[in-house]
């Protein structure tokens, strides 16, 4: 039942980032739900489950983008590899300063690291691009932000409905 239910987790966020998000845009800003749902994940599943989902989300995405083949995968991974090391076996009591300071830092890791790549392949580190990164990054906590308390006693229901 939890392996069915993180699927279709998967396939709806997909479905609204790829395509539902993309036309309700905020100056061209739309939040990253997927690198959202990793970041949740990361607290609020084992660690495994979070690893096996990281994988297929950025496998997923990057058979899915237009960028560099392999970089949501390898960003996803390395975000539970980080979340693996700092945080402790009981992830329900994570306090709401470590979780905007984790997710602040994994989306800007994850921007910012995409904004080098993208400029290095076209030759041109621009001001607007370096702009619009910092709005994605923005944007991106902002919704994370929003969807942190929803998404906790979610997946903590999940967790009890796995138990039963």
């Amino acid at each position: 039942m939890t392996i069915l239910l993180n699927i279709l987790i998967l396939i709806v966020t997909l479905v609204l980032q790829t395509s539902f998000l993309s036309r309700f845009h905020l100056f061209g800003l739309v939040p990253n739900l997927m690198l959202i749902l990793i970041i949740s994940f990361t607290f609020f599943k084992r660690i495994y489950e979070a690893y096996i989902f990281a994988f297929f989300a950025g496998l997923v995405l990057d058979i899915l983008s237009a960028g560099p083949f392999g970089f949501h995968l390898i960003v996803f991974m390395l975000i539970v590899l980080a979340a693996s090391l700092i945080l402790k076996e009981d992830l329900t009591k994570i306090s709401k300063l470590f979780s905007f300071i984790f997710a602040f830092v994994s989306t800007s890791v994850f921007y910012i690291t995409l904004w080098f790549y993208v400029s290095y392949l076209g030759n041109s580190f621009t001001l607007t691009g370096l702009l619009f990164t910092l709005g994605q990054i923005v944007i991106t906590v902002a919704f994370f932000l929003l969807l942190i308390p929803f998404l906790k006693r979610f997946f903590l229901w999940q967790g009890r409905l796995s138990k039963a």
